[in-house]
């Protein structure tokens, strides 16, 4: 048995977004800046494969690319999706 609530519609079935959230926009907060793509850091913590680096002026929580990086390495970022930055250690 599945009662309805007073006032509901079938016809109007799915979630209720406000505007700002719906449409084909990407949500910057949720996202990392993409220019961020071979800029060069240092590991501040060890990359295991998840961790800290600073990069510029920022400390940034990155991902090494599956290798093992200790901290006071030079690294680089290789890609970024979404929140997701990861980075390499660079030669």
């Amino acid at each position: 048995m599945i009662l309805t609530p007073p006032g509901f519609d079938p016809d109007e079935v799915g979630p209720k977004l406000r505007p700002e959230l719906a449409g084909d926009q990407p949500n910057p907060a949720l996202e990392r800046d993409a220019a961020l793509v071979g800029k060069k850091g240092k590991s501040v913590t060890v990359l295991r494969p998840a961790g800290r680096a600073q990069i510029g002026d920022d400390y940034v929580d990155v991902v090494s690319e599956g290798a093992y990086i200790p901290p006071g390495r030079d690294i680089v970022v290789v890609e970024v999706v979404g929140m997701r930055v990861v980075v390499r250690e660079s030669a």
